[in-house]
């Protein structure tokens, strides 16, 4: 009886206990969040009201508006509010990212960041190669490459080589953030170049390029792309390509593909003496299409090769999550750049990682080798599932990492609780067991 009136006691003062902790949790945990407009939508106008939740026991906010990443303030400095809304001014209108952290007081400040794009066009998350021109042949071993810096942009990358794009025989990962970069061990033999250009704003962004070495002797003609413009994007799933037709050229071949040069899962061999070609049943997810224009004649046959970004029928604001290169692990297990547990990472990189030189070393390592995994998770479907089980520590930590110390605080109360409750339902069954067998 004694032990029963004991076991009942210390239930219910678990339960007082831990609902006392839920509450106490939530009010801590609690954080405004933005409700209008969505988080990573595109803005209309170049004046917008933010409007947010009002959480329990939440007295002031402070609403920081900017454009050089999360934390900056260039559009709208700290100045705390009680309501919870907000007219913001002076937001630029030419598409690029804006950066919004909404801070929250109740016991102590807690911020949440947001990312939007802005009203207009005009903005490229990337950089575009100025010179050399692309496709152009090159003139000597020597080339310096230059490109424009967009607005925001923070680091560069050149891969280079001679077996497809990601190939990296001639020049391997090694971030810069100079708009210009000489390359002196190229090759003399005619063969084509494939260079890749990264871009580093809120994440890693690339374009790709196709050149020739110098040094080409070949005597055979070689047509040349009209339309559409290499390097462009397609504006449909069927494009009619348009060639020149140089001397002495007799007829023209056109293979057309998703997999890297010469790949033909989209249009296979087949001879035209056209100059001109429709081809229908191309991508329409914003994906990497890869073009071989094949010019045949009485000295032999020789080939340029292209590349395109395929019409994007979805989220034109979403940046590509698939391709050659255009994903990391987490995004490629997610299948997502917004998925939240991606925003979390990117925090964990940005706020933790890149404050030291450990971290800083180990997120450049990530960059140099993660590109051909991740490739290789976002066709295995299967793999992708297995990943994403094998990330949610990395995720945790990350989490535990970035939480308040009243965050941290109230998961540490909650884990001792719960061990303090099973230890005490293990003691207790115990005793009953040693009651049980006193009896027999």
């Amino acid at each position: 009886m004694t032990s029963h009136i004991s076991s009942q006691i210390i239930r219910t003062t678990l339960t007082c206990l831990l609902c006392f902790y839920s509450c106490w949790a939530t009010s801590v945990l609690a954080a405004a969040e933005i409700q209008s407009p969505p988080p990573n939508s595109k803005l209309l106008a170049s004046s917008t009201t933010f409007t947010w939740s009002t959480p329990q026991g939440a007295t002031a906010y402070d609403l920081i508006v900017g454009t050089n990443g999360a934390g900056s303030n260039d559009i709208r400095q700290s100045n705390v509010v009680n309501t919870n809304q907000l007219t913001v001014d002076g937001l630029p209108t030419d598409g690029s990212p804006i950066f919004v952290r909404l801070w929250t007081f109740t016991t102590t400040w807690e911020a949440l960041d947001y990312t939007y794009t802005a009203a207009g066009s005009g903005f490229t998350p990337y950089a575009e190669m100025q010179s050399p021109l692309p496709g152009s042949t090159f003139e000597s071993p020597t080339v310096t490459f230059t490109w424009n810096r967009p607005a925001s942009a923070i680091d560069f990358d050149l891969i280079i080589g001679t077996t497809g794009h990601g190939s990296d025989d001639i020049r391997s990962s090694s971030v810069f953030n100079d708009t210009q970069l000489t390359v002196s061990n190229m090759p003399t033999d005619g063969s084509t170049i494939y260079v890749v250009l990264w871009t580093y704003i809120v994440d890693w962004q690339y374009q790709t390029y196709t050149y020739t070495a110098a040094g080409n002797t070949s005597t055979t003609p070689k047509a040349t792309m009209q339309s559409p413009a290499p390097n462009g994007t397609l504006d449909s799933t069927t494009i009619t390509f348009n060639w020149d037709s140089p001397t002495s050229a007799t007829g023209y071949d056109l293979i057309v593909g998703t997999n890297g040069p010469g790949s033909d899962n989209i249009r296979s061999s087949s001879t035209t003496t056209n100059t001109s070609l429709a081809v229908s049943g191309l991508p329409s997810d914003g994906s990497t299409v890869y073009v071989r224009l094949t010019t045949l004649s009485s000295s032999g046959s020789a080939f340029n090769d292209y590349t395109y970004t395929s019409v994007d029928e979805g989220s034109s604001t979403t940046p590509p999550t698939t391709g050659i290169e255009g994903c990391f692990i987490a995004t490629a297990a997610y299948g997502s750049y917004e998925h939240d547990y991606l925003y979390i990472l990117r925090n964990f990189r940005d706020e933790i990682l890149l404050s030291f030189a450990a971290g800083q070393w180990f997120v450049e390592q990530y960059y140099n080798y993660s590109p051909p995994i991740a490739k290789w998770i976002a066709n295995h479907n299967t793999v992708k599932v297995t990943t994403q089980i094998a990330l949610w520590p990395v995720i945790g930590l990350a989490w535990f990492s970035l939480a308040s110390i009243y965050q941290k605080f109230a998961i540490l109360t909650g884990l001792i609780l719960l061990t303090f409750m099973c230890h005490l339902i293990i003691k207790q069954r115990r005793r009953a067991r040693q009651v049980l067998i006193s009896k027999d």
